[in-house]
């Protein structure tokens, strides 16, 4: 079956696919998404072609150093497909602890981390990890 290419047509601005790097034991990866200007539009932070030939289990990381009272979405896509949305309410504190969020992907599918601004549609800066183990 064929792997669903991350990005198209899900956001407007695709990004290059990246891999998941391995640790030197093997046991473990990480990928990182670098600083990222996040506005109105639903943007790819992360995008893994392939998990590779092992179930992983993730852990998704989001930060901002923007200061803004703006809400913001997060979306993590399998093979295409939505299975995680979770919101961020800048102005509420409380609710931005929501974060790590944790979940398993199965061996041979792609993998997507969007996010957009949710309420005013102005750009802020973010940065995403993920880390986790292959099963």
């Amino acid at each position: 079956m064929a792997i669903p290419t991350p990005g198209v047509p899900s956001t407007t601005n695709p990004i290059s696919s990246v891999r998941l790097v391995p640790t030197t034991s093997r046991k473990c990866f990480y990928t990182y998404s670098g600083e990222m200007s996040i506005g109105g539009s639903e943007t790819t932070m992360i995008s893994i072609q392939d998990t590779g030939k092992r179930d992983v289990l993730v852990k998704l990381h989001v930060s901002s150093i923007s200061q803004s009272s703006d809400d913001y979405a997060v979306r993590v896509k399998m093979n295409g497909q939505s299975i995680i949305e979770e919101n961020l309410y800048r102005a509420d504190s409380a609710s931005r602890t929501g974060m790590p969020i944790d979940f398993i992907i199965p061996k041979d599918c792609s993998l997507e981390i969007t996010m957009d601004n949710i309420s005013t549609g102005t750009a802020n800066d973010w940065f995403a990890s993920i880390h986790g183990y292959f099963l």
